[in-house]
């Protein structure tokens, strides 16, 4: 395949008929499927940042937590903050956004899931979905046990502790937290999930695809590849990537 997308015919280099990043995408968003050798190194090295949460008595996991700390949660290792080098574990770090961008949490006591940063209730963090109440808020990165307690009759309250007056351009977003947070039933202790998974556990192809994060389902897929005829056989391959370029150069 590579020869003859940017193989060389008697040393002259043949046109590039697509560029590789269209080639590496998911065939429903008008690519072939191929995967990212860079995507998926990405989401190998996620792995390590579920491996540092649950095998809490690794050895290896000693020496990292020993060598960069914890972050106050016990579950992530804090990352690098040398301004120089390539080292190891500061390559995992850099792919920790990746990784949380996945995780759900749930809340019991609230000690270890931060209010505003971590997914722990609604559809996104609490940061996204209430930007105004988040710049104002003294508690940036607070914990929910810092936030939510329980009065005298086992009822929840919250404070935000806003440095300033709420104006009125901020009641949609005070109506909008007041409805999650008044949804909140607290379970037994915090935890979290994998939520790019229906069965909620960490895999490599849901990993790697949110680290490509594609978005577009309009490509005739069904009219290119048959489901019922593996991709390797079910056509020519010189008449599959002309039919796939025309329909893409559209």
């Amino acid at each position: 395949m590579r020869l003859f997308l940017w193989g060389e015919n008697d040393g002259e280099r043949k046109y590039s008929l697509v560029a590789w990043t269209k080639i590496c995408k998911d065939k429903g968003s008008r690519g072939l499927g191929i995967r990212s050798l860079k995507e998926m190194n990405n989401a190998l090295l996620c792995k390590w940042h579920l491996r540092f949460s649950i095998e809490e008595d690794a050895w290896w996991r000693t020496l990292i937590a020993e060598k960069y700390s914890c972050e106050a949660n016990g579950w992530d290792s804090k990352p690098t903050r040398k301004s120089y080098g390539v080292g190891l574990w500061r390559g995992i770090c850099n792919q920790f956004n990746i990784f949380k961008g996945g995780l759900k949490y749930m809340v019991g006591p609230g000690h270890r899931v931060r209010f505003w940063t971590d997914w722990w209730i609604g559809e996104q963090p609490l940061y996204i979905v209430c930007p105004r109440l988040y710049a104002a808020s003294r508690k940036q990165n607070d914990f929910v046990s810092e936030i939510i307690t329980r009065d005298t009759s086992g009822g929840l309250q919250w404070n935000l502790d806003i440095r300033r007056r709420i104006r009125e351009e901020d009641l949609t977003e005070v109506t909008l937290i007041t409805r999650l947070l008044e949804s909140f039933i607290p379970v037994e202790s915090d935890s979290r999930k994998w939520n790019l998974d229906m069965i909620g556990d960490f895999t490599m192809k849901s990993c790697y695809a949110a680290s490509r994060e594609e978005r577009e389902w309009l490509f005739p897929q069904k009219d290119i590849w048959d489901p019922d005829v593996p991709t390797k056989v079910g056509h020519k391959f010189e008449d599959l990537v002309f039919k796939w370029d025309e329909i893409v150069r559209k």
